[in-house]
């Protein structure tokens, strides 16, 4: 039977919740899984957080103190200071609740099946004659439920949490001594308000939790009958000194009294729009499936106006027993970068925009902790924080790595090259880049050579956290985060007229040393050692993706290009988590083997993917692609992979426009529509018979660009093309479209 690209199957009963159904809107998220009798939607939501026990309280937090530890040795204080407080409970994002809907008569499994259409963003169950259907609203926050053929019972289900009691801080005084499980009873709240109430037709049931820190939760389900079955509303809120009782129960009855049906229009309008900003098409239909679902998964996880993706979405992990892995944070050495990867080019800028104003709102907690971890200027947040980016701890040479900060810029760089916005640049990237390039200024320090290096150095997460783990400064991977940051700010300060700040980066630029390369071609860990084993973090490849330091035209990045991923790829794979093979895949890309990258995004998404495609990090069919064959879920892979596929298809780089770069000899008929590249320009392109067809380019602001590997006779009609030696220079006016057409297609 033919798999539909645009539709999730799975035909059967879902007993885990890392295989349910995904649902979400920006802010509250659902999984519907399940079985015949009894099918589960576990809420979620991106606000709901435990910032109780920072461990910026703790005695000696600073960095003057890890650069002393590390230098000398002492890794029982770095254990105790740094890495001890990422083990207790808390601070960590918290699961939210669930529905529990009992199908009442007997009901047998054998026909069951789970769907979710990616058009609307409906998921349906069916078994028998009884049939649920679902969505969360895109743009109303509320999620709606119906079902027919059978009577339904609904139980609202609080978090398992720990009781609060009269001792529970004496003893939490002593707990903080030692480490403690990530169990959900470990931490400790008042008892939550149950209620139930009738609201004329409507049945509600709600419960408010209420936190530590004097916020507190809340869920709601209401029920009415309707002609054909039952309907159900269901929404989580999160506040402080509000009326939640009120906001819950006043959403849940406005959606039931309009109904299902009334408010489903507007929802497949927001979807249908999203939809239509760009398309892939690839003959693969499990390929295309995959990279339809990724993108499913960001419209639905994130969205302008709410806080970001941290590691698991808007699904956090819904068991009774433990609290997300990883504590749902906001990891800043890999996963929220690659999480935010895919949006530029896929032309939904909206659903990045929300990661971007996020660090921007930061900017003062940055300067805070730049200021008093740091002993710096400007702004640097902890690579790996909470929701309001306080420090959480863990390995610190990672975790409190400062050269994690210029990643983050990297997404406001990419921004600004993506859009030609210049008021974006002016008000909002180049101030936060500027403010990031000057906290690492005020680290560096001049070797005997007289080159910048910082007083340690590290390359996620190269051996762990272990002693040797201490590169010799300057890393590769710190080494190509400074060489990105620093150009790209003299280039922006240029078009922004900031002579001073041109001539100091320039400066700085000059007391860089080049990236380490052995006598084999090969990008080392650091100019004393390379990389020895297989290693899931591709960090010390950082310039050729995702910096793109390194161009495959030019011949010597070719040579140190190829020479570093046939040794990356010799150390075999045995170490790999999933999202170290969609990462090899954009690699591959980069490097124009398009043979590879496919290669290693079938590795990814068919065997380190649930079968929602859920990024479950391991191995976890034991295939033998990888020793690590647990389970634990986080999205970054997801979205890496829709970039590498992206890359495949349209090569995008400092004024240089390339089409299907990398597509594999299998597919010899592949198009696109509205991709964005460089400069602000929407491409559209199609390849039929292994040649180019046709090809768009619209510009949304005056631009020129030189469309590389065009080598063809081909007709360029509107705008101006002009042949150079290295291809066809394009200039294009806003507004303007040119068109480019084979003889035939003429």
């Amino acid at each position: 039977m033919q798999m539909d690209p645009y539709k999730l199957t799975i035909p059967r009963e879902i007993d885990r919740w890392d295989e349910g159904i995904p649902l979400g809107n920006g802010e509250m998220g659902a999984l519907v899984f399940g079985s015949a009798k009894k099918l589960t939607v576990s809420l979620d939501r991106g606000d709901i957080w435990d910032k109780s026990g920072s461990p910026e309280n703790t005695p000696g937090f600073c960095y003057a103190n890890l650069v002393k530890w590390a230098k000398s040795g002492n890794r029982k204080a770095i254990y105790k200071t740094f890495d001890l407080p990422y083990q207790r409970p808390t601070p960590t994002k918290l699961p939210c609740g669930r529905l529990e809907l009992f199908v009442q008569g007997d009901r047998v499994p054998q026909d069951c099946c789970f769907s979710l259409d990616l058009k609307t963003a409906v998921c349906t169950f069916t078994n028998g004659d009884f049939r649920l259907a679902a969505f969360v609203h895109a743009a109303q926050g509320v999620g709606m439920l119906k079902t027919e053929g059978a009577p339904v019972k609904i139980h609202l289900v609080r978090p398992k949490f720990g009781k609060r009691t009269k001792y529970s801080a004496f003893f939490e005084r002593f707990s903080r001594r030692a480490a403690v499980s990530n169990k959900l009873k470990n931490v400790k709240y008042p008892a939550p308000v149950l209620k139930q109430q009738l609201v004329r037709d409507v049945r509600v049931q709600f419960f408010v939790q209420p936190l530590n820190d004097g916020s507190a939760f809340g869920v709601a389900v209401g029920e009415r009958q309707t002609a054909y079955g039952q309907e159900f509303a269901f929404y989580a809120y999160s506040g402080r000194g509000e009326a939640l009782e009120n906001i819950l129960t006043e959403k849940v009855t406005d959606a039931l009294r309009k109904g299902y049906d009334a408010l489903f229009p507007s929802h497949r309008a927001w979807w249908r729009a999203y939809n239509a900003r760009s398309e892939i098409c690839v003959p693969d239909d499990y390929i295309q499936s995959r990279y339809n679902m990724g993108n499913y998964l960001l419209g639905s996880a994130s969205r302008k106006g709410n806080f970001p993706m941290p590691l698991q979405g808007l699904w956090t992990a819904c068991d009774d027993q433990y609290l997300p892995p990883w504590k749902g944070d906001y990891h800043h050495d890999l996963n929220t970068e690659l999480t935010y990867l895919s949006f530029l080019k896929a032309n939904r800028l909206e659903q990045g925009e929300c990661f971007l104003d996020y660090l921007a709102s930061l900017t003062e907690r940055g300067r805070d902790f730049a200021r008093d971890f740091y002993d710096a200027d400007g702004i640097c947040l902890p690579a790996v924080m909470d929701i309001d980016g306080y420090a959480l701890g863990g390995w610190p040479m990672y975790s409190l790595s400062p050269t994690n900060q210029l990643w983050l810029c990297q997404s406001f760089e990419r921004c600004y090259a993506y859009t030609g916005d210049v008021e974006f640049l002016r008000k909002t990237a180049y101030p936060f880049i500027e403010q990031s390039a000057r906290c690492i200024l005020s680290l560096l320090q001049e070797d005997a050579e007289g080159f910048y290096v910082l007083p340690v150095s590290s390359s996620p997460e190269i051996h762990d956290n272990t002693q040797k783990s201490f590169l010799t400064p300057n890393s590769n991977y710190d080494q190509a985060l400074l060489l990105y940051t620093f150009s790209c700010l003299a280039r922006l300060a240029d078009v922004l007229g900031k002579a001073d700040d041109r001539r100091l980066w320039e400066a700085t630029l000059q007391k860089l040393r080049p990236l380490a390369v052995n006598a084999a071609h090969v990008l080392r860990l650091s100019r004393d050692e390379d990389l020895r084993e297989s290693h899931r973090h591709q960090s010390h490849a950082m310039a050729i993706y995702p910096l793109r330091l390194l161009d495959y035209a030019k011949p010597k990045d070719a040579e140190i290009i190829d020479a570093t991923l046939q040794y990356t790829a010799s150390l075999g794979s045995k170490a790999y988590t999933g999202y170290s093979f969609a990462w090899l895949a954009a690699l591959y890309a980069a490097a124009k083997n398009g043979e590879k990258a496919l290669e290693y995004l079938e590795i990814f998404w068919r065997y380190f993917c649930s079968v929602n495609t859920f990024h479950l990090n391991g191995d976890y069919t034991k295939q033998g692609y990888s020793d690590l064959t647990y389970r634990p879920f986080t999205l970054e892979g997801n979205f890496c992979a829709l970039d590498a596929l992206q890359e495949m298809l349209l090569y995008a780089e400092n004024g240089v426009l390339e089409l299907f770069p990398a597509v594999p000899s299998a597919w010899r008929d592949v198009s696109f529509r509205t991709l964005r590249a460089w400069g602000g320009v929407l491409v559209s392109a199609e390849r039929r018979g292994g040649k180019l067809l046709r090809a768009a380019f619209t510009a949304e602001n005056d631009v020129s660009f030189l469309l590389r590997g065009v080598s063809q006779t081909l007709h360029f009609v509107g705008g101006k093309s002009e042949p150079t030696e290295n291809g066809m220079l394009i200039t294009l006016k806003k507004g303007e479209t040119l068109s480019v057409q084979t003889e035939n297609d003429a």
